[in-house]
């Protein structure tokens, strides 16, 4: 009988890299691996103590059809990591047909994710973006002083990382977490909970070798030495901000996972540009990484991973983090004729990109 393994994701750790791998690549490893993604609908009705009959049946029908005729199946999708009472069921559907299960999924820094998620996703989300601003009112600070990223940031420290849950409202940001609630779903079953960090560049380690590794794979090694394909391109910061301020004014904008072809398409035509990483900003991003770095050590001990991965090099107390918020308001709010530079610099920018689209057309 076949191997089942479960990619779980979750979102912004490599799952776009890993799914576009194994369903765009032709026989990848010495074994006979069968790619299928999953339905968020499915995943979603599927996580329930008690599922209803006919939906089990229909998946347990295309369930067996799947391992047919392959030594491996992988089955995927980000949502899968929220529902864990799914991978309970689809482990035990599996389990009945005599199928090992194996179930894999990552984690990364949480500064990284918070800005990854919010530079994708959370910039145009009408929904967090006014949460975000209702926080900053409550807190007395001005927002027209802060990017979107800074804001975003800010409220999450604020509400201890509320305003970074999922967009489905469900927190998303504990791995430690997660994963126990993960494992406590199959672990009266025979599946493996595998869990690994996101590699880094200094790791030698590209991210497809590892997901064989703890798939138990064995990747074909010319497959290996092609070069990663990047899935997730970044919009432009400049054009994440400008879209941002315009939710902020109320103005209709392609909310997330709306319309990224348009966006990418404009953000391939600004000018290059990245985000400062400016003292303040770090000190946003250790608070964050300080705040989950407890819960990391938890996770680390569990699956046996490196707690250097998530050290903090700077550790901050909310205290501190949000003295270094008040000191850089006051200080920017003596300087307020900077923001307005910058945001003028942004509007002729934009000015321009919108003629050279309009002769372009």
């Amino acid at each position: 009988m076949a191997r089942l393994i479960l990619h779980v994701g979750p979102g912004k750790c490599g799952s776009s890299s890993i799914q576009r791998f194994f369903n765009k690549t032709n026989n990848p490893c010495e074994e006979s691996v069968r790619y299928r993604p999953l339905i968020p609908r499915v995943i979603t009705r599927l996580n329930d103590e008690n599922p209803n009959p006919e939906l089990l049946d229909e998946f347990e029908d295309f369930l067996s059809q799947a391992l047919e005729g392959c030594d491996v199946l992988i089955l995927s999708h980000e949502w899968l990591f929220l529902n864990p009472l799914t991978l309970g069921n689809i482990s035990r559907l599996a389990t009945m047909r005599s199928a090992p299960v194996c179930i894999v999924g990552y984690s990364r820094r949480q500064s990284e994710f918070v800005v990854s998620a919010y530079s994708q996703w959370w910039f145009r989300s009408a929904e967090r973006v006014n949460e975000v601003m209702e926080v900053f009112h409550d807190c007395r600070l001005d927002p027209d002083l802060f990017t979107g990223l800074e804001r975003q940031l800010i409220a999450s420290i604020a509400n201890d990382f509320h305003s970074a849950r999922h967009l489905t409202g469900r927190p998303s940001l504990d791995w430690s977490e997660s994963y126990q609630r993960i494992c406590e779903n199959v672990d009266e079953l025979s599946a493996t909970v595998t869990c690994g960090v996101l590699p880094t560049r200094e790791s030698g380690v590209s991210l497809i070798a590892d997901f064989c590794q703890k798939s138990v794979l064995t990747p074909r090694p010319e497959i290996l030495q092609k070069r990663e394909e990047k899935v997730n391109i970044s919009f432009n910061p400049n054009l994440v901000e400008a879209i941002n301020n315009a939710v902020v004014l109320g103005m209709q904008m392609p909310e997330p996972h709306e319309h990224n072809d348009v966006i990418g398409r404009l953000s391939s035509a600004m000018p290059a540009a990245s985000v400062k990483k400016t003292d303040f900003m770090n000190h946003l991003l250790s608070y964050t990484d300080t705040y989950y770095f407890a819960r990391n050590q938890l996770l680390c001990k569990r699956f046996g991973l490196d707690e250097d991965y998530f050290a903090v090099a700077m550790p901050l107390s909310k205290q501190e983090a949000w003295d270094s918020i008040l000191q850089e308001e006051r200080h920017r709010s003596a300087y307020k004729s900077t923001a307005i530079r910058s945001e003028k610099e942004l509007s002729g920018e934009l000015i321009a990109l919108s003629i050279k689209q309009a002769e372009d057309d």
